[in-house]
C-alpha cells in the first residue's frame, strides 16, 4: 500500500518534533484467534428456542408466533411489577428452520406521561446497550440489537437479555419522571 502525502507529511513533523511516532506503552502481540464458529458451546444463530429458554429462566410469560413476512415473533407479558407494555423480539436474517442472524428486543409506550426528547437524548447520551427514540404514534420506544455473527455463548445470549430488562425498567422509571 502506497504511503499518502497526508500520512508521510505527518510522519515528518512528529520527527521534527522529537516525538516518536509509536506510543513507547505500544508493545505488538499477535492478534489471538477467535474460536471457530463450529465451536459447540456457540449459537451459530439465533432461534425462538434459544430466547424461550431464557425467558422460561427468567420466569417470563410469553406469546410464540411469527410476524406479516413469516419470521419468528415473541411477545413477553408484562409483569405486575416492572414494565406496562408488552415487549417483542423481532427475529431478522431468518433461514428456513427459523435460525436467524439476529434479535431486536422492543418496547414502546412507555411513559404514563408526556417524555421529552431531551429525556431520550440524555438516555443515549448515558447507556450503551440499548437506545431510545421517539415514534410518534406510540411515544418513547426502547430497543437493543443482539447479534450472532461469529457466534454467541449462550450465557451472553441470557446476560444481553437480562440487561435489558434492567434498561427497560430504568427507562420506564426515568420516563414517569419527566
Amino acid at each position: 500500500m502506497k504511503p499518502s502525502l497526508a500520512g508521510t507529511w505527518c510522519l515528518a513533523v512528529l520527527a521534527l518534533a522529537g516525538c516518536a511516532a509509536t506510543p513507547k506503552a505500544y508493545h505488538p502481540a499477535a492478534v489471538p484467534e477467535a474460536p471457530p464458529a463450529s465451536d459447540p458451546l456457540l449459537l451459530e444463530r439465533i432461534t425462538p428456542v434459544a430466547i424461550t429458554g431464557v425467558l422460561d429462566g427468567l420466569g417470563r410469560e410469553y406469546r410464540v408466533g411469527y410476524d406479516n413476512y413469516g419470521a419468528p415473533l415473541i411477545g413477553v407479558l408484562p409483569t405486575d411489577t416492572d414494565e406496562t407494555q408488552e415487549l417483542f423480539v423481532l427475529f431478522n436474517g431468518c433461514n428456513d428452520r427459523n435460525a436467524c442472524e439476529d434479535v431486536t428486543l422492543v418496547a414502546w409506550d412507555l411513559a404514563n406521561g408526556p417524555t421529552h426528547l431531551d429525556m431520550v437524548n440524555r438516555w443515549n447520551r448515558e447507556n450503551r446497550f440499548s437506545r431510545a427514540f421517539m415514534d410518534p404514534d406510540y411515544g418513547p420506544v426502547l430497543q437493543t440489537d443482539i447479534n450472532s455473527t461469529g457466534g454467541i455463548g449462550p450465557d451472553a445470549l441470557a446476560m444481553r437479555i437480562e440487561r435489558y430488562f434492567s434498561d427497560l425498567q430504568r427507562f420506564s422509571a426515568a420516563a414517569d419522571i419527566v
